[in-house]
Parts: C-alpha cells; sequence; structure tokens
C-alpha cells in the first residue's frame, strides 16, 4: 500500500522539514554553550560561532546538492553507497546513529540539569521524557511532525524577540579586549560552539516521506540555514554585547542571565523556552535516529524496517528509545555527552561532503566540499588537540 493511501499517514510537508531541522539544530546548546565559549575565548568566542557557520554552511550546501540528486533514496545509507564501498557506507551509519542516540541522551541530560520534578532523580526523569517522546512517535508520523512544528514556534519566535530586546544595551565596550585568553583561543572552543549547529541534516533524513522531495527538502535545508545562522549571531553579539563575556562566563544559563539583568523577573520564561527548545531537539533527534536505523539494520533484520499502521517503524523507535534510556541510566554527564555526539556527528559530516566532492560536477560544489572537509575536520581535531 501507498503511503499516502494509509487513513493514519500524510506526507511531510515544507513546514514540517523545517520544523525537524530547526528543531534538531536550536536544541539546548544555545541556552548553555554562549557562556562556555565566552569563558574560553572572551568576545573572540564570536568567531567560533562565525567558523562553525561557514562549516554548516559548507556541509549543508553540499546535503542540498545530494538531497536534490538523489531525492528519495531515505536515511544516508544509500546515498553513501553512491560514492563509497557498502561496508564504508555502513561503517558512516553506524557512527551518525551512535550521534543521533548521543544526540537524544545529551538533551535529555540538559533537560534533567533544568528540572527538578518532585524530587525524582534526575536520570529518571531523563528516562521518562525520552519514554514518552518514544510513545509520541509511535502514535504516528503526522502527530509527532505537528508537535514538533509547535514547540519549534515556541522557541524561534521567543529568541527572537529576546535577541531585539537586548540589542539597546549593547556596550561596544563589551567587547574589549577581543582575544582575552590568546588569538586563537576561540578554536578551542569551536568543538563545543559546533554541537549547537548539529541536527540540520534531520530535515533530509524522512525524504521517502515527503511530496515532490527533489524540490521540497533542498528549500527546507535553505530556509533552516537562514533561520538557525540570524539566530545564532544575533543572540551571541546580543549577550556578549550587552553583559559581556565575563559575565557571561559565571554562569551556565546565559540568556537567562542576561535577561534577568535587565528585566527582573523573566528568568523563569527563558527557563520555559529553554525547556521547549530542549523538547522539540529531543523529538527531531529521536524521529530522525529511529529513521536512520529502520533504513540501515532493516536491510539485514528486516523487523527494524517493518512499520506499524500509522506507518512509524515500530521497532526502530523502540531500539532507539530503550538504548538511550539506559544510556542516561548509566551515565548522566552532560559535557562528556554533548562532546562524543559532535565528534560521531563531524565524521559524517566530513564524508558527506567527500560524496558531494566525488559525485559532483560542479565546481561551486567542490568547493563548497572543500570547504566543508577542511573546516570540519579543523573542528574535529581541535577537539582532541584542546
Amino acid at each position: 500500500m501507498a503511503e499516502n493511501e494509509n487513513a493514519n499517514y500524510r506526507p511531510l510537508r515544507l513546514v514540517d522539514l523545517i520544523g525537524l531541522g530547526v528543531g534538531g539544530t536550536i536544541g539546548s546548546g544555545i541556552f548553555v554553550v554562549p557562556a562556555i565559549s565566552a569563558g574560553m575565548a572572551g568576545p573572540s568566542s564570536l568567531l567560533a560561532w562565525v567558523l562553525c557557520a561557514i562549516s554548516f554552511g559548507a556541509v549543508l550546501a553540499c546535503l542540498i546538492w545530494l538531497s536534490r540528486r538523489f531525492a528519495g533514496m531515505g536515511a544516508f545509507y544509500t546515498l553513501f553507497t553512491k560514492a563509497f564501498s557498502e561496508r564504508l557506507s555502513g561503517a558512516i551509519v553506524v557512527c551518525y546513529i551512535v550521534s543521533g542516540i548521543l544526540g537524544v541522551a545529551t538533551v535529555a541530560a540538559a533537560i534533567g540539569s533544568c528540572v527538578d520534578f518532585f524530587g525524582m532523580p534526575a536520570p529518571i526523569f531523563e528516562a521518562v521524557v525520552v519514554i514518552a517522546f518514544g510513545a509520541l512517535n509511535l502514535s504516528g508520523v503526522a502527530l509527532s511532525a505537528w508537535v514538533e512544528d509547535v514547540l519549534t514556534v515556541l522557541k524561534v519566535l521567543p529568541l527572537l524577540l529576546i535577541t531585539l530586546a537586548l540589542m539597546p544595551f549593547i556596550s561596544t565596550a563589551n567587547f574589549t579586549p577581543f582575544s582575552p585568553h590568546g588569538s586563537f583561543a576561540f578554536l578551542g572552543s569551536a568543538v563545543v560552539v559546533y554541537w549547537c549547529f548539529t541536527g540540520f541534516e534531520l530535515s533530509a533524513i524522512p525524504s521517502r516521506r515527503v511530496m515532490d522531495p527533489e524540490s521540497t527538502v533542498p528549500r527546507s535545508l535553505l530556509y533552516v540555514f537562514v533561520i538557525v545562522v540570524a539566530i545564532y549571531l544575533s543572540i551571541n553579539v546580543a549577550l556578549i554585547g550587552s553583559v559581556g563575556s565575563a559575565a557571561l562566563a559565571s554562569t551556565l544559563s546565559p540568556i537567562s542571565y542576561a535577561v534577568d539583568n535587565f528585566f527582573k523577573g523573566f528568568g523563569p520564561v527563558v527557563l520555559a523556552i529553554a525547556i521547549i527548545s530542549m523538547l522539540s531537539a529531543l523529538n527531531a533527534y529521536l524521529f530522525g535516529t529511529s529513521l536512520v536505523i529502520a533504513s540501515f539494520a532493516g536491510k539485514y533484520v528486516p523487523a527494524f524496517a517493518r512499520e506499524s499502521k500509522r506507518r512509524v517503524p515500530v521497532l526502530s523507535i523502540l531500539l532507539c528509545t530503550t538504548v538511550t534510556a539506559a544510556l542516561l541510566l548509566a551515565m548522566d554527564r552532560f559535557v562528556f555527552l554533548a562532546s562524543a555526539s559532535v565528534i560521531t556527528t563531524l565524521i559524517p559530516y566530513i564524508f558527506l561532503c567527500v560524496a558531494a566532492f566525488i559525485l559532483v560536477d560542479s565546481k561551486w560544489i567542490r568547493l563548497m566540499a572543500i570547504i566543508g572537509i577542511v573546516s570540519t575536520a579543523a573542528i574535529l581535531a581541535s577537539s582532541f588537540i584542546h
């Protein structure tokens, strides 16, 4: 039976793909990382955000081109086999699946650090949240996508309003000295900053569930790029410019700190926005990772690809949910989970660019592939050097 013939199924729309991409990218990181990067590099941490945005744009450009040429091929494995051997393609996809599970765990750990739910131990609460969203994904693509759309709007609009509210308080004095910890200190924070840029590929993963994927998927990725970069760069300029990098580095909640500094009593509002943002990212990662598991593992164990009447890969969702919950119960460390997730994500990103370079017949796309490979490899290397 065709997917659109099922009463419990509707194809994903452009807005759904944008929601998945923005939802997966703008998650817990933006509410924590500005403080970490400011502490490591001062105002020059803005250069880390620019560097990561360039790398992000280059990798995304490669994915746009590949999505247009190989539309409807599903969650990465088939795409990688066009450029690499089946064994190497399988290793890349497994690496991405690991990064996805780590991504879900990282977001859940961040939620647990923000919420005290009736004295429940944080790891247990985090596991319950993951299981709840696993149940949501089992209920069907339409409901999961609708929830993602709503959560994404509820976090993007407030972030834009917060940025605008802080702009009048920007002082140029807060940008000097620009590099208090050395001219290249910003490179050390790049791997942490890049965590905030991962997840955009979630717009492309469900391409088989999209009407006209050749057009819809590339358009969604372009919108994701514009929205994410605009929010990240503007809010970091507003944060450092309004309260200074030293003040940001003294807190674990930089946005809440800055808002409460000028608008007393609004800290809890920012916390609510942060939790909404994290729930959105968790849902997007769980949705996308489950589809990748179904697409890849289903080739070897058909049960993983088998779908329910609601057109969802039940066993893949259960596996992703169970492994993530177990990981949280065994190891509830945000910084470690975030760093591990970024490292295991950067490797597939590099191969994505290599695939574009191999398969491309455009000098412009090959240039983007080279920029993506070099910048992403540099960020990956910096994670081990620093």
